[in-house]
């Protein structure tokens, strides 16, 4: 990013000058919003090394534990070396700042770990009425593909009525226990019932869920919303928050516009982030109209950008 500020390539090498639109993102905030415990750098200055800080947010999820906030400042400081770099043009540069997703939960007393894995063959194997091959991973299943984090996402082989059926009262009845975290990051047995879930979306539903044809072979053919707290992982306590769901939190996510022209205020009107890419065309003098997911959702630029 600085090389690319000063005009060069990502190498440092050549003089091309400075692109129009550039980016890059961090994975450092989220990996300590769901690490349970890490060891890590107090100081990103300095090579002090402490053992097992915990991750994630402290105080019912209200603040940054020790691990996400060392994070947070060493994003901070990047950030810082980018904008204080000499070759940074202020007069004619605007920086956007913001996130595609946060974590569920914040507060890990919320926290419930279900074995997706016991669960997707606990399924198979109720649909093949507990065949002696239903747990092999070389056959076909009635689980396709699935994707579980604080949502269930599952494709099938057989699309069918019946089959999405039997697969949505399967897990609706699906109960057991789970892995929790005690505010030490000791793991406890924590009882789920419903899998998980607080609703399952299967056929007709899924489709209007996503928008698309009843029958298109991408949407899920069975959407498992979560109960707050719920991840789906493996059977230990080595993370305290996932992504991809329908919670709050996954969801809600700062916004920071800065820069040549930017107002200093705090705007809360309710916007979304793909209200992003519209915005830096305006500010490039382009017509944003003239991306037809604009044109078809009718997206709006960001508000109050003086």
């Amino acid at each position: 990013m600085v090389n690319w500020i000063r005009g060069h390539d990502h190498a440092g090498n050549g003089t091309y000058g400075t692109p129009a639109i550039f980016g890059m993102n961090f994975q450092a905030v989220s990996t300590a919003q769901k690490l349970n415990n890490s060891n890590y750098f107090p100081d990103p200055k300095n090579t002090t090394v402490v053992k097992n800080g915990l991750g994630g947010y402290r105080d019912d999820g209200t603040k940054p534990g020790v691990v996400l906030q060392s994070a947070l400042t060493f994003v901070d400081d990047k950030l810082a070396d980018m904008l204080n770099d000499k070759a940074f043009d202020p007069t004619n540069t605007v920086v956007i700042l913001s996130a595609k997703h946060g974590q569920s939960p914040k507060n890990r007393e919320d926290l419930t770990i279900i074995n997706d894995g016991d669960m997707i063959d606990a399924l198979n194997c109720a649909w093949e009425k507990n065949s002696a091959t239903c747990k092999d991973p070389m056959k076909p299943h009635l689980v396709a593909h699935a994707i579980d984090d604080d949502g269930i996402l599952m494709w099938l082989n057989d699309r069918s009525s019946k089959a999405t059926d039997f697969a949505r009262n399967f897990l609706l009845s699906y109960s057991g226990t789970g892995v929790g975290s005690d505010a030490t990051g000791s793991p406890v047995s924590k009882p789920f019932t419903q899998a998980g879930v607080t609703k399952i979306y299967t056929g007709e539903e899924a489709a209007d869920l996503f928008r698309v044809p009843q029958g298109d072979d991408c949407y899920p053919d069975l959407v498992g919303i979560a109960q707050h707290g719920t991840v789906w992982a493996g059977s230990k306590l080595s993370k305290i928050a996932e992504h991809g769901g329908d919670a709050e939190e996954d969801r809600h996510v700062p916004l920071v516009v800065w820069g040549k022209g930017i107002s200093n205020e705090i705007v809360d009107d309710r916007v979304q982030t793909k209200q992003i890419a519209p915005t830096i065309l305006k500010l490039l003098g382009l017509n944003p109209s003239e991306l037809d997911a604009v044109k078809m959702e009718q997206t709006q630029v960001l508000p109050d950008l003086h």
